[in-house]
Formats: structure tokens, C-alpha cells, sequence
């Protein structure tokens, strides 16, 4: 059994700490500022450490990548309990020079969990594109980013959504 999946069966710890806990997150000095209890909004911070600078003292974009990356699947994967749940493309437009600790910010909307639900109710299998953004100490958006999901309803299972009862 691989760590990210021993972290999931945790209960007794909160969140925000096993994320935190998740290895890449841990390595990169990551933290969970806040998630809502519907798992719809997150809050999170990436400090730039000195093994994170590249040769202009900003940080790599390819450490900005890998921090955003898993973020939407993991809201997702308490959002749908029991879903599969890929990234199909990820990608990050930046927009300035990541100077200072960066601070991101996703939101999934309603809306969009209402049609993941009901693509997963009537194919079994949604694919859908999150968009949020790194801000930096100065309020300054430093990167954009564009995180296009594959979820799927686990064979033989109906997903529900936090919240709802089965």
C-alpha cells in the first residue's frame, strides 16, 4: 500500500493535516490554511524555500505545478467518496516572477458539482476543468491555473455527494 492511500483510510486526523502529510506536500513545505466542511472551497500556502529557487531566485514552475496539481482531485475525492479520479492536463500560465510565498485559492462551485453528479448519474464518468489562481505576498496573481479532471464512478457503485445520503 502506497502512503497517499494509507493517508486516506486515516479518520482520526484532521484534513488540512493530512494533506499536509500527503509526501509531495511535505517535501515542498506546503500547508492547508482552510478547506470548508463540503470540501468546496481551499485555501493553501507554498513558501519558497531555497531548494525551490531556479538560477533568478524565483520559484520553479515546475514546483508551482506540482504543488497545484493534485488539489482539485483531492477536493474531489471527499466531494465524491469512492470516485476515480485522474488529471487529464494541467497547465499554468504565469503571469509574473513567483518572488514570495504564494498563496492558492480554489473554489468548486455548485454548479459544477451538480453536473459532475449528474454526468456521473447517467455515463458513469465526468471530465471537468477547475481554474484557480497563485497569489503572491503582495496580492499580485503570479500564475493561472487550469486543471481538467477525469472522474469516474467506481465500478458496481453509486458515488454520493458529501452531505447527501445515499
Amino acid at each position: 500500500m502506497n502512503i497517499a492511500k494509507l493517508l486516506a483510510k486515516v479518520r482520526f486526523l484532521p484534513d488540512g493535516l493530512l494533506v499536509r502529510l500527503y509526501p509531495p506536500f511535505l517535501l515542498m513545505g506546503m500547508r492547508i490554511r482552510s478547506v470548508s466542511p463540503d470540501y468546496h472551497h481551499l485555501e493553501a500556502e507554498l513558501p519558497i524555500r531555497w531548494w525551490a529557487r531556479n538560477l533568478n531566485g524565483t520559484l520553479f514552475g515546475g514546483f508551482m505545478c506540482a504543488a497545484t496539481d493534485p488539489l482539485a482531485a483531492l477536493m474531489c475525492h471527499r466531494i465524491f467518496p469512492g470516485a476515480e479520479i485522474w488529471t487529464k492536463s494541467h497547465t499554468l500560465e504565469f503571469l509574473k516572477p513567483a518572488k514570495s510565498r504564494l498563496r492558492i485559492v480554489v473554489d468548486i462551485p455548485e454548479e459544477q458539482v451538480r453536473a459532475i453528479q449528474s454526468d456521473l448519474d447517467q455515463g458513469g464518468r465526468s471530465t471537468q476543468t477547475f481554474e484557480y489562481l497563485m497569489i503572491d505576498d503582495r496580492n499580485r496573481v503570479v500564475a493561472r491555473v487550469r486543471n481538467t479532471l477525469f472522474i469516474r464512478r467506481a465500478q458496481g457503485r453509486r458515488l454520493g455527494v458529501v452531505g447527501e445520503a445515499l
